[in-house]
């Protein structure tokens, strides 16, 4: 019970935060410079996590290109697309349309490079990664491969949909682990568990030219590893922390 009511609080205040946020990110998106707005969204992303008490370390900073490339990252928690955001605001990230089509709100989502992908029925699979890529070949791009929430904590299979649009769009390989977020707050219970250690982990970039002469099946392959080592490193420096807290 003492969890439940510490997590409706969190939830509350963090409510609280968006309602205030939200309206201060749609004025700014009319009227603010690309990096205040940016600002703006990076603020309310590393919020959320300090509402709970949470500081959210990243490693492996110097690891960023300063050119677009396509981010690979594990999908585990609703704190997962904040957690990227508070490291890269300007992300794009692919979503329905119709979002697109709300008055206000839309104007805010433009300006966070926001990439509406029509999932009409009449549509094959092909003409929507198009209409995506069209986009992406703008930005740097985030995805999820997993596709959902893992349900146990472990990393899924991969969807080749990412294959496609990084040929297409011809962009870099940058594997981002999300270090306790499942823990945190998985999909399948309520509860938050806010003495969770949480962390950003930035792996090592696996070049366009590296990865364009392989097939599609080899480049699964070498991205998933390359996110599961990203993972490894981050667990290892959890336990070493916690370890040299505890002594």
């Amino acid at each position: 019970m003492p969890s439940v009511l510490l997590t409706a609080a969190i939830f509350a205040v963090q409510f609280a935060f968006m309602a205030i946020m939200v309206p201060l990110g749609i004025a700014a998106s009319y009227v603010a410079p690309k990096r205040l707005f940016l600002a703006l969204v990076r603020i309310w992303a590393r919020g959320l996590f300090v509402l709970m008490g949470k500081r959210l370390p990243i490693i492996g900073r110097e690891r960023i290109p300063k050119n677009r490339f396509m981010i690979i990252t594990n999908h585990a928690s609703l704190y997962d697309i904040p957690a990227i955001m508070a490291v890269f605001p300007g992300v794009a990230w692919l979503g329905r349309d119709y979002l697109l089509r709300i008055p206000l709100f839309s104007r805010m989502l433009k300006r966070m490079n926001y990439i509406g992908v029509q999932r009409d029925p009449s549509k094959s699979g092909r003409r929507i990664l198009r209409d995506a890529v069209n986009s992406a070949g703008k930005f740097t791009i985030a995805l999820f491969p997993e596709g959902t929430r893992s349900l146990d904590g472990s990393l899924g299979r991969f969807k080749r949909g990412f294959v496609h649009i990084m040929r297409a769009a011809e962009l870099d390989v940058l594997p981002v682990a999300l270090v306790g977020m499942f823990d945190l707050k998985p999909k399948n219970r309520f509860s938050i568990r806010p003495q969770t250690p949480i962390r950003v982990v930035i792996g090592e970039l696996l070049s366009f030219a590296d990865l364009e002469p392989l097939s599609n099946e080899e480049i699964l392959a070498i991205v998933e590893q390359g996110l599961r080592r990203t993972l490894e490193e981050g667990y290892k420096t959890s336990t070493s922390l916690q370890k040299a807290a505890a002594a």
